[in-house]
């Protein structure tokens, strides 16, 4: 499975295999991060299910399965459901990964501050 992290305020994204992701992962926690856990955006849920041509009914029910995926998620960093890290849990872990070589591509994204966390 590839990872496509993707910063939510700039225009900058970055590719990882699975096995590359889960080892900034191990490196991060193994030096002090403590993970605050992800979070998926109730909006962006919404606007990702959506369709204009849809009847009131249908988008109800989206509107409810969108907000009920939030209410149950679970925080986790390795699902690719474009779920969000914040700003303040990759400033954490930027500063547990000080001093370890990552990829430049990866650093600049996670510089950005939030990113989401997508898979294709």
């Amino acid at each position: 499975m590839k990872y496509y992290l993707v910063s939510i305020e700039k225009d900058l994204a970055f590719s990882c295999e699975e096995e590359a992701w889960k080892e900034i992962l191990y490196l991060a926690e193994n030096n002090g991060w403590e993970p605050e856990g992800t979070n998926l955006e109730l909006n962006f849920e919404i606007e990702e299910n959506w369709d204009p041509d849809m009847t009131y009914a249908e988008t109800v029910f989206i509107v409810i399965q969108s907000h009920m995926k939030c209410l149950e998620w679970d925080g986790n960093y390795t699902d690719t459901e474009s779920q969000v890290v914040t700003d303040s849990d990759v400033g954490q872990m930027l500063w547990a990964l000080d001093g370890i070589d990552i990829d430049d591509g990866l650093a600049h994204v996670m510089e950005a501050g939030s990113f989401r966390i997508c898979g294709y």
